[in-house]
């Protein structure tokens, strides 16, 4: 039986400070343009068993944020091991990367959104160079790996960031009043992970699959990269359509309100 978490609605609110049991909402880094040029380089790294973007010193990947008009230069550095020790849809895993920018309307050639040619295995360095249209509209967007037979396993690890093409004030005015916060919320496998017992139940994972099924679930959600986070009052819905995904996003100084976590 197929466990689907249709949507999740949250009321958040910040309770006690002293629980130990949650962290701070973490804020990705985040990278902006200088004389319309954003410039950033991003390593492909494994971490613990766990494939990831390496930034300045740290494994959450940046937020881009750029104008129309602007370019994205991005020196992309595959320092994967040469041989990996994970399942890919096609085996042997290459530990082969790439980069593709979600929903952008860019040039399917290189050095730009070019998905099949443009490969890099272990050791070997990409160059990007994105030009955004300058009528290219607002909006949030996201980029992550897609090496055809390898770019499941490589995005479920966590190989995935936002993109924020600003200008949204100038349809709407009135959001250029509001305070803005980037959560990334992703899907991460934790099927093979080492400490899965121990995620579950941070996670609160009921020990019973849903409907009892007898599995138990594959991945748990985080927001920009931690586990039940805690943050101020916020509302949120995630609409998700993954086999085996359970868990609340945030820690347990929110209050939540599930409204649609059913089986199918």
């Amino acid at each position: 039986m197929r466990r689907i978490l249709l949507l999740i609605a949250a009321q958040m609110f910040l309770l006690a400070l002293g629980n130990g049991q949650t962290v701070s909402l973490p804020q990705p880094p985040q990278v902006r343009a200088k004389n319309h040029v954003v410039s950033l380089t991003l390593r492909a790294v494994n971490e613990n068993g766990r494939d990831a973007f390496a930034f300045n010193g740290g494994t959450i990947a940046p937020v881009i944020r750029a104008s129309p008009g602007d370019v994205l230069k991005i020196t992309y550095i595959n320092d994967l091991p040469a041989k990996s020790s994970e399942t890919c849809a096609v085996n042997p895993c290459m530990n082969m990367t790439n980069l593709h920018f979600h929903g952008l309307t860019v040039s399917p050639n290189p050095p730009q959104d070019d998905v099949l040619g443009m490969l890099a295995m272990p050791g070997q360095v990409l160059h990007y160079t994105v030009e955004i249209p300058r009528n290219h509209p607002p909006g949030l967007f996201w980029y992550h790996t897609h090496p055809h037979g390898e770019s499941d396993r490589q995005v479920l690890d966590g190989m995935s960031g936002a993109i924020v093409i600003e200008g949204m004030e100038r349809y709407a005015p009135q959001v250029g009043r509001l305070r803005e916060r980037v959560m990334v919320v992703r899907g991460r496998d934790i099927e093979h992970d080492p400490k899965a017992a121990e995620l579950r139940r941070v996670a609160e994972i009921p020990s019973k699959g849903c409907g009892g099924e007898p599995e138990a679930a594959g991945e748990i959600f985080t927001v920009n990269g931690a586990l039940r986070p805690r943050d101020r009052t916020w509302r949120a819905a995630v609409l998700a359509n993954r086999e085996r995904i359970a868990g609340p996003l945030f820690g347990p100084s929110a209050r939540w309100t599930d409204i649609g976590n059913r089986c199918a």
